[in-house]
């Protein structure tokens, strides 16, 4: 009995133990509608990314889901509590009616 429940104890210790130490993504806000905007017009917002795990987060890849929008990062690695921006920009040039867009971290 006492071997089970050591062996129990030592499993979900492993894998609380592990968990802590992965790299978690955190989004603060995770859409942001830009309203009404004239055709023509580039507008930008700014998202804050943190790190809320216990290793170093690597962001190797941000995509955009149309040419019409751009997101970079400011940091590419976070260390565990770091934060950084991600500048979006979209570009309403040839663009009518309401649009959504997506981004890929």
């Amino acid at each position: 009995m006492i071997k089970n429940f050591l062996i129990a104890f030592f499993l979900f210790s492993s894998i609380l133990f592990a968990q802590l130490f992965q790299p978690t993504l955190i989004l603060q806000q995770s859409s942001y509608d830009f309203g009404d905007i004239k055709q023509g017009e580039k507008v930008s917002h700014t998202f804050v990314l943190s790190n809320a795990g216990g290793d170093l987060l690597k962001i190797s890849d941000v995509k955009a889901s149309c040419g019409c929008t751009a997101a970079a990062p400011e940091k590419n690695e976070l260390a565990p509590g770091e934060s950084t921006n991600l500048v979006v920009t979209f570009n309403s040039a040839g663009r009518m009616g309401k649009q959504s867009k997506t981004i890929r971290i």
